[in-house]
C-alpha cells in the first residue's frame, strides 16, 4: 500500500515538500443532476485542500446511465508532508461522493515523477458520453437575488456546517447548524474598524429584525438562534435577514463585493455553495499564516472558536 510504502521505505517524502501527480475517477450510475451535484462536491473538496486550481475536474454521462467523473493534474502538485495530507485528502473524497452517490466507486492515483513512479493508464473509456465541465454560476445581480440564493444553500446546508459572508478587512456574516439548533451571527462594532462600524440608526434596524445585541460575555456579534424544523419560509426569512444586515447594517456597497467561506465539523469537510456565485476562499484562511491580510476576515464568535480549535488539534 502507498501509505505504508512511504512509512517504511522512503523516508525523504515524510518531512519534505514532495512533487505529486493526481488522477482520480469516480464511476457511479446517474442522472446529469447527480453528476453535477457529485462533481460539485469533489470541486468542493478541492477548494478545502487548496489544489482545485492544480487539478482539473470534469464528469461524463451517458445514455446506459452511467457516469464517470475524472479528475487529473497537468503538472505535478507540490505537498508539504504528504504522507499525512493524502490519506485525509482521500478519506474527504470518499466520504463526500458516498453522502451522494453510496455505491459508487472512487479510484485516487498518485504519481511520483522524482521517484520513477508514474501514474497508472487511465481507466478504459465508456464510449462517447456527455462531457460536463464543471458550473460557474454567474454573480449575483443584486441583493435579493443574493437573498433567494442563500435561502437555497441554507436549505440544504449540512450537519455541523459552517458559513461565512464577508468583505476583506470589513464586516461578515456566518451560520451555523448543528443538531437542534441553526446559529447566526453578524459582526458588531466591537469587531469593525472605526469606519466600517455601524451608525446608532444601523444598530436599531439589527434589532428591530430579531438580532441580540453582543451580550458581553465572550460573543462579540450580534446574534440570532433558530431551532429544527425550520420551512422553506423560515430559510427565506433568514436569508433576507442576512442579507440586510450585510447590505443595510453593515453598508456593503454590492453583493459581488464579499466572499465566502464553507467548511464542515467532521470528515466530509466540505460542502458546495457554488449557488452563490460568489469567490470562494479556503476554510481557515482567517488564521492561516500563509493567508495574505487581504483576504483575512477579522472573525470572533463561533467560527472562531472553531478555527482556533482547529489549529490546536493539528499541531
Amino acid at each position: 500500500m502507498v501509505w505504508k510504502w512511504l512509512s517504511e521505505g522512503c523516508s525523504s517524502f515524510q518531512y519534505m515538500s514532495v512533487n505529486i501527480d493526481l488522477g482520480l475517477t469516480i464511476r457511479f450510475d446517474g442522472d446529469e443532476a447527480l453528476a453535477r451535484a457529485v462533481l460539485a462536491a469533489v470541486d468542493a473538496v478541492l477548494l478545502h485542500e487548496r489544489v482545485r486550481y492544480e487539478v482539473a475536474t470534469y464528469c461524463e454521462v451517458f445514455d446506459d446511465g452511467k457516469v464517470v467523473v475524472r479528475g487529473e493534474t497537468d503538472a505535478p502538485m507540490i505537498i508539504n508532508r504528504w504522507h499525512k495530507w493524502g490519506p485525509g485528502f482521500e478519506a474527504q473524497i470518499e466520504h463526500s461522493v458516498a453522502e451522494l452517490a453510496p455505491d459508487a466507486h472512487v479510484a485516487i492515483d498518485w504519481g511520483f515523477p522524482d521517484e520513477d513512479w508514474e501514474l497508472p493508464d487511465p481507466p478504459e473509456d465508456l464510449g462517447n458520453g456527455r462531457r460536463l465541465q464543471p458550473e460557474r454560476p454567474a454573480p449575483p445581480i443584486d441583493w435579493p437575488d443574493l437573498a433567494d440564493r442563500l435561502a437555497r444553500v441554507l436549505a440544504s446546508m449540512p450537519a455541523d456546517a459552517y458559513l461565512i459572508l464577508g468583505v476583506a478587512d470589513g464586516g461578515y456574516a456566518q451560520v451555523f447548524q448543528q443538531p437542534g439548533k441553526f446559529y447566526c451571527e453578524v459582526a458588531s462594532n466591537r469587531m469593525l474598524d472605526p469606519r466600517n462600524r455601524m451608525s446608532d440608526e444601523q444598530e436599531a434596524l439589527m434589532s428591530a429584525h430579531g438580532w441580540s445585541e453582543p451580550p458581553g460575555n465572550g460573543t462579540e456579534n450580534w446574534e440570532k438562534k433558530l431551532y429544527p424544523p425550520l420551512t422553506s419560509s423560515d430559510y427565506t426569512e433568514l436569508a433576507e435577514d442576512i442579507v440586510r444586515a450585510l447590505s443595510s447594517a453593515l453598508a456593503i456597497a454590492a453583493p459581488i463585493d464579499l466572499e465566502v467561506q464553507a467548511w464542515r465539523d467532521g470528515l466530509s469537510q466540505a460542502f458546495a455553495v457554488d449557488a452563490l456565485g460568489l469567490n470562494r476562499l479556503p476554510p481557515r484562511c482567517s488564521v492561516s499564516a500563509d493567508a495574505s491580510p487581504r483576504k483575512r476576515f477579522k472573525l470572533s464568535g463561533i467560527a472562531r472558536r472553531y478555527l482556533r480549535r482547529n489549529r490546536t488539534r493539528r499541531k
